[in-house]
């Protein structure tokens, strides 16, 4: 004979400690969030030049006759 739950089955818990006030420092000050989104699209957009560009490189040193 199956019954409706009542109450509570699993509470819900507070997860969130909000911080303690700081002061911010001069290198938070100087963080650019935008210059760091470009810097990481531009090193994703480019990686596979620089790994394709690294391997011809590689291949060339290691077919170089040797002295």
């Amino acid at each position: 004979m199956a019954t409706q739950l009542s109450g509570q089955v699993m509470p819900i818990r507070k997860v969130y400690r909000p911080e303690k006030a700081r002061k911010i420092t001069d290198e938070e000050k100087k963080f650019s969030a935008f210059t760091a989104l470009r810097q990481a699209r531009a090193a994703k957009r480019l990686q596979g030049y620089r790994e394709k560009k690294a391997r011809e490189k590689a291949e060339e040193e290691a077919n170089k006759p040797k002295k």
